[in-house]
C-alpha cells in the first residue's frame, strides 16, 4: 500500500509541474488577462476528487480515515486572507512551490522552512480550530451521486470536443505543457484515491503538524508522500528539458521565508494551505474550506492588482 501511495503522488507531481499548476498564477490570469481556465481547473481538481470519493462510498469502499470539519467563520476567512497573502509574497502556493523546486529553482526550499516557522510562532498566540465531530460526509448523499454522473458526463463530451482519437490523445499527453484542466484533473483522481486507500495527504496539512507539534498517524510514510510529490515535479521537468539549476540569493531566499511564514500561519487557522482546501476541504463540501479558499483567492487578487498599478 505505501508503495501504491508513494506512485500516486509522484503522479500528482508530475501532473502539477506539466500544467505549471499554481493559485498565484490562476489568480492572476483571472483578474488580469480575464482568463478563467486556470483557476476554473482548481474547482474541477476539488470535483474529480469528490466523484472518486463518493464513487468509492458507492461502491462500499470506506476510505482511509475521514477529514474533520472545522468551523466556518472569521477564523477560516483570516487565515484564508494571510495564507493568500503569503502566497503571493512567495511567488507561488503550495502547488506552484513544488513546481518551481521541480524546475531547479533552490530558492523555493525555503518555503517550507518559513512556513512550519510560521506556524509554531502563530501557535504560540492562538489555538488552533477545533474539529466539528458531527459534521455530515456528503460524499455519501444522493445528491453528490447525481452531480457526480452530471459532471463526469459533462468532462466525458468536453474531451470528446478537443481529442479527436488515441493519437491525438497520447500527443496531448505527450506534450511539453498540459492544459490546467487535464493536470487539475490527474492530481483531483490522484489526490481521491490516495485518501480512499491512504488518508488525507497534502504536504500543508503535515508541515502544521510538525510546526504545532501535533500528534498523527503515519509521519514517516507522509514525509516520503511529500518527497515523492517533490520528486515526481523534477521528473516532469526533466522530461521537457525545463530543470535549470539557479543558485538562490539571499533576498529571494528572505522573501520565501517570509511568505512561507505567512501561509505556515495561515494554514494553522484556516486550517490547511491551498491543497487542504482544494483536495481535501472542498471536495467535502466543508463551508470552511469556501470561506478560506475565497478569502485566500481575493487576498492574491488585492494583492496582484496593487503590483500592477505600481508599474
Amino acid at each position: 500500500m505505501a508503495a501504491i501511495a508513494l506512485f500516486l503522488a509522484l503522479v500528482a507531481g508530475f501532473a502539477a509541474q506539466r500544467g505549471s499548476i499554481c493559485a498565484v498564477a490562476a489568480v492572476k490570469a483571472l483578474v488580469v488577462d480575464r482568463k478563467p481556465s486556470r483557476y476554473r481547473a482548481f474547482v474541477e481538481c476539488a470535483a474529480w476528487s469528490l466523484a472518486v470519493l463518493a464513487t468509492a462510498r458507492l461502491l462500499g469502499v470506506a476510505p482511509g480515515s475521514t477529514p474533520s470539519a472545522f468551523p466556518a467563520g472569521a477564523t477560516a476567512a483570516v487565515g484564508g486572507a494571510l495564507f493568500g497573502v503569503g502566497a503571493a509574497v512567495n511567488g507561488a502556493c503550495t502547488f506552484g512551490t513544488v513546481a518551481r523546486l521541480g524546475r531547479g529553482d533552490f530558492s523555493y526550499a525555503a518555503m517550507p522552512v518559513g512556513f512550519i516557522a510560521g506556524v509554531i510562532m502563530i501557535a504560540r498566540l492562538a489555538d488552533a480550530p477545533a474539529p466539528l465531530m458531527d459534521a455530515p460526509d456528503p460524499t455519501q448523499s444522493s445528491l453528490a451521486a447525481m452531480l457526480i454522473v452530471f459532471f463526469v458526463g459533462y468532462q466525458f463530451f468536453r474531451i470528446s470536443d478537443v481529442v479527436t482519437g488515441p493519437r491525438d490523445a497520447f500527443s496531448k499527453l505527450t506534450a511539453k505543457e498540459w492544459p490546467p484542466s487535464l493536470a487539475m484533473g490527474v492530481i483531483g483522481v490522484v489526490s481521491g484515491l490516495l485518501m480512499v486507500f491512504f488518508s488525507p495527504w497534502p504536504y500543508s496539512k503535515l508541515l502544521v503538524e510538525i510546526g504545532a507539534d501535533q500528534e498523527s498517524g503515519h509521519r514517516l510514510l507522509r514525509i516520503a508522500i511529500a518527497f515523492s510529490f517533490v520528486a515526481g515535479a523534477f521528473i516532469g521537468a526533466r522530461s521537457i528539458r525545463a530543470f535549470v539549476s539557479r543558485t538562490p540569493s539571499l533576498r529571494l531566499v528572505a522573501e520565501k521565508l517570509l511568505g512561507g511564514a505567512m501561509m505556515g500561519a495561515g494554514s494553522y487557522l484556516a486550517p490547511g494551505g491551498n491543497d487542504s482546501m482544494v483536495l481535501v476541504g472542498l471536495p467535502h463540501l466543508f463551508l470552511y474550506a469556501f470561506i478560506a479558499y475565497l478569502s485566500m483567492s481575493a487576498a492574491i487578487a488585492a494583492v496582484v492588482l496593487v503590483e500592477q498599478r505600481k508599474r
